[in-house]
């Protein structure tokens, strides 16, 4: 083409051709290509890059074989090109959009070596053309407005490429175009796979079905029929034919907003094409019902909890029960529960009432606090039509004794509750009080200035249960300690203490390391041990007593633990120091 051309965007170049080049088996010897100049001529560049079918076939032979030596003579050699025959004529195309706003001149060159004797090359219908862009609406929907809890909406699109140049078609009914569209009634069409996809609540994934197959898409919003559902697609046009129920908490004015695109990613835009109104409903009504058993006694139960919601148990967000003495203001240092619908879990709050310990019902272990335990492994859900049962193993610690009231609360995502209901009453069984003893001393009787005794005491509740033990080595069981041999252990901080002679402080020292606590009557050596053996603590000691302190004297001892529960002193045995 001598005469430049100016390309228009969106431009393609078509051009058919025959040609019978010369080739053998050791190549292709001559052949033709497209070159485009943007300076007027001055500089040339191939249209190989651009051509989008029938391009360039092989490459042109730059060495001949032996015993021909250096190059082909050939202009082109090297280069790829249409070469071989093509058997008739061909069609190749260009797509010129990169060169779109610019002045072209195009031209086809045929080379060939010095032995050139084929037909050549044939160039004919040579065209400079544009493809209009699809234009793709989402045109309307029918009805177009109303009011009604269902409605079979039929909804049309349009390509002027052909509807089957659609990809998608969707449609967003919600109150307003917002930046969000959780919580609202968003679906669409997927032409290619004839599936509806639904958007969940939290506006994150999509409920997906087949069109036409059975079942239902449903978020808390709307729920699209399947099964009513169909798609039909003619000329330019597609129409989508969907049956709606719209739930009672979404009640309100909605517009019908419509959208289409095609795999290029043209589109229609949104469009507001009707407006619907959905009524609103008797609000729900959520109920606290009974509690199974719901009186009795003991340290274990499994309770089961029966909660409803006249807008359907999936309505329920939250479940809760109390079991405590009275409706306190606080339920620290309670038994307070709550079952979590969405997540399935139990949550049960800890001794000072600022945080839960939370886990997933059915699955191993337990959550505990001072008050009860639950077991998450007994614990299970049943949700049927408006109710909601709930059943929960319970162990309450003995030190939770006494008449309890199960109090019950229901809750919806939308705050409407049950208020907290008394449904029942349980009595937690106390245990019996520990009982603590000063059980023995060994030896028990002897005399020395020195020796280590042996001390042993009990506590039913565990030895671990006692706090301090004491023994006190002295004529008689005085009104005043001073000037005596008094001594005691400390469980919790390992240490020995031994009363100073006036009888007003402690001389201490940790059980096990070296030295020795003394005042004028004895020296306690803190090279001594104690050890907790199921419901026994046995404490070893060396003692040694001044020549000052002699006389026959009693081994007091007396244990206690951290409630104040004691043994009271008790006579074990006598000692005579020389």
């Amino acid at each position: 083409m001598v005469s430049d051309v100016s390309l228009p965007a969106n431009a393609f170049l078509h051009f058919s051709h025959a040609f019978d080049f010369d080739t053998d088996s050791f190549g292709f010897w001559d052949g033709g290509v497209v070159e485009y100049s943007t300076d007027g001529g001055l500089s040339w560049t191939d249209a190989g890059s651009l051509m989008d079918s029938n391009g360039y076939m092989g490459q042109l032979v730059i060495t001949p074989p032996p015993p021909a030596t250096g190059t082909s003579d050939n202009p082109l050699r090297g280069r790829s090109a249409f070469v071989g025959v093509s058997h008739g004529y061909i069609s190749t195309r260009l797509n010129l959009q990169s060169l779109g706003g610019q002045t072209v001149r195009f031209r086809w060159r045929q080379g060939t070596d010095s032995f050139f004797d084929f037909i050549g090359w044939l160039v004919d219908d040579v065209q400079i053309y544009t493809c209009a862009t699809a234009a793709i609406t989402a045109n309307s929907v029918s009805p177009s407005s109303g009011t009604g809890t269902s409605q079979t909406f039929t909804l049309r699109y349009a390509d002027t490429a052909g509807a089957t140049d659609l990809t998608t078609a969707w449609t967003w009914i919600n109150a307003t175009f917002a930046t969000s569209a959780a919580n609202s009634c968003l679906f669409n069409y997927t032409r290619a796979s004839n599936t509806l996809a639904l958007l969940n609540d939290a506006g994150t994934a999509n409920l997906i079905g087949t069109l036409g197959s059975g079942g239902t898409l449903q978020n808390n919003q709307c729920t699209i029929s399947l099964a009513g559902s169909a798609a039909v697609v003619s000329g330019n046009g597609l129409t989508l034919t969907v049956p709606v129920t719209f739930s009672p908490t979404y009640a309100g004015t909605k517009t019908i907003f419509m959208y289409a695109a095609n795999g290029a990613g043209t589109n229609s835009a949104w469009q507001p094409r009707g407006t619907w109104t959905v009524p609103g409903g008797a609000p729900a009504v959520v109920t606290a019902d009974s509690v199974t058993p719901n009186t009795g006694s003991g340290a274990s139960q499994p309770f089961t909890f029966q909660y409803g919601d006249s807008a359907g148990a999936t309505d329920l967000a939250t479940v809760w029960t109390w079991i405590n003495a009275t409706f306190a203001t606080s339920a620290a240092n309670s038994c307070l529960f709550n079952y979590t619908r969405a997540s399935n879990t139990l949550a049960l709050l800890n001794d000072a009432g600022t945080a839960n310990f939370i886990g997933t019902l059915g699955s191993g272990g337990t959550l505990q606090n001072s008050q009860c335990t639950i077991s998450l492994a007994g614990s299970t859900v049943v949700v049927s039509g408006n109710a909601l049962t709930l059943t929960v193993p319970v162990t309450f610690a003995p030190t939770y004794a006494g008449t309890k009231t199960i109090f019950m609360y229901a809750a919806n995502g939308a705050g409407t509750n049950s208020a907290w209901q008394p449904r029942g009453t349980w009595t937690v069984p106390g245990s019996a009080p520990p009982v603590l003893t000063a059980d023995s001393v060994t030896p028990n009787t002897g005399s020395g200035a020195s020796q280590p005794f042996t001390f042993q005491y009990g506590d039913t509740a565990g030895g671990t249960d006692l706090a301090t033990v004491w023994t006190w080595i002295n004529a008689t069981f005085a009104t005043s300690a001073a000037n005596s041999c008094l001594f005691n252990y400390t469980r919790a901080s390992n240490t020995l203490a031994l009363l100073n002679d006036a009888g007003t402080a402690n001389l201490i020292g940790t059980l096990g390391s070296g030295g020795t606590l003394q005042n004028s009557q004895c020296a306690i050596s803190l090279a001594g041990s104690a050890a907790v053996n199921g419901t026994t603590l046995t404490l070893t000691v060396a003692v040694t007593f001044t020549p000052a302190y002699t006389g026959t004297k009693t081994i007091f001892m007396y244990a206690a633990n951290g409630a104040g529960t004691n043994s009271g002193w008790l006579t074990q045995g006598t000692w005579t120091v020389p």
